[in-house]
């Protein structure tokens, strides 16, 4: 969700917008190319409504550059630091709403930021004026969400948002979409997006899509998950604790611990595993031993030959990079566990 006009939004029923048919070859005349700026609070420090990484991006009509976005167009979404990944528009809903804007109390200016290490929350940029309570006002809104799901392609290495640069067709910063020139990005994506042609050919006219929808909820898991992931690849490169370098695209950030019951992304709490361990990982199927550093794999997966190979192998983590024994060790236990009550 940008925070151009930082408030709190409140959408009301959906109504789809007619989607624009597209082409199934790229024709760079056919489609635009946007950054969207996704954050989980503003400025000022306010919760804003709902992206969805990889799912939806919500914006508003006090968005520059928010009407022109329509379906077909390509959007790649970032943040201040990173670029996450980028899908083709499907579609666009559109709802009534409304929003709250902050503004100083003093001079009305919405030129301030929250501060959370001084006496005061904010100060205004204007007229320097520190506060507490910034001033409210309620704005009627159309809300608009965008549905890129289908073709969502997250970054496979890191994407500092800073190479879109020369991408940009205009030097407005502050914006939150920003349109970007479609023959400099491209080469840009397939650098770190691994995408090659499918991505560029999966375009479909609306009598070819099939429909979908979503729920309103909100959720900063999945944008999270992303820097977490990629907080994982610096720690430990392009290779798989369990089987050495792999192709950037088959790794995933795998959390030693449970998320749902400690939602914070500790660095020293994961690993980079191929995805297809991932998966088993996450199900308690292959564990790690904590006083060996060895892999252990659940009984039932010695019917594979390929997984019955990695019983007893080293985890391929140098000593100083080895994520904490405490969460190594409640992992390990928690498998054993399951194991064992797998064949009572």
């Amino acid at each position: 969700m940008p925070s151009s006009g930082a408030g709190t939004l409140r959408p009301c029923s959906l109504t789809s917008m007619p989607y624009r048919q597209r082409m199934t070859s790229v024709d760079v005349a056919a489609f635009g190319a946007w950054s969207l700026l996704s954050l989980t609070t503003t400025a000022h420090g306010a919760p804003v409504y709902p992206d969805e990484l990889g799912v939806r991006y919500v914006y508003d009509t006090t968005v520059p550059n928010g009407r022109y976005i329509v379906p077909g167009d390509l959007a790649v979404i970032r943040d201040n630091r990173i670029v996450f990944g980028a899908g083709w528009i499907d579609s666009i809903e559109a709802a009534p709403g409304r929003k709250i804007r902050y503004r100083c109390p003093s001079c009305t200016s919405t030129d301030f930021k929250h501060r959370s290490k001084k006496q005061f929350a904010y100060r205004c940029a204007r007229c320097t004026t520190e506060f507490d309570v910034p001033a409210e006002e309620e704005l009627t809104v159309q809300v608009f969400t965008t549905n890129n799901a289908r073709t969502w392609r997250p970054a496979d290495r890191p994407f500092p948002e800073q190479v879109l640069d020369s991408a940009y067709v205009s030097n407005a910063q502050q914006h939150a979409v920003r349109r970007l020139d479609v023959m400099q990005l491209r080469p840009m994506l397939e650098a770190h997006l691994v995408t090659g042609e499918p991505l560029w050919g999966t375009q479909v006219r609306e009598d070819e899509r099939i429909p979908g929808g979503h729920s309103v909820a909100l959720s900063k898991t999945r944008v999270g998950q992303q820097r977490f992931r990629e907080a994982m690849l610096a720690r430990y490169g392009e290779a798989c604790a369990f089987t050495g370098p792999q192709p950037p695209g088959a790794l995933e950030a795998a959390h030693l611990y449970l998320y749902s019951k400690n939602p914070e992304h500790d660095l020293k709490g994961g690993l980079l595993l191929r995805r297809d361990l991932h998966a088993l990982f996450d199900r308690w199927l292959i564990t790690i031993d904590p006083d060996t550093w060895s892999i252990q794999i659940a009984p039932e997966l010695g019917l594979y030959p390929d997984l019955a190979r990695l019983d007893g192998q080293p985890v391929l983590l140098p000593a100083e990079l080895r994520p904490r024994s405490k969460y190594v060790r409640n992992h390990a236990t928690i498998a054993h566990a399951a194991w064992s009550n797998a064949h009572d």
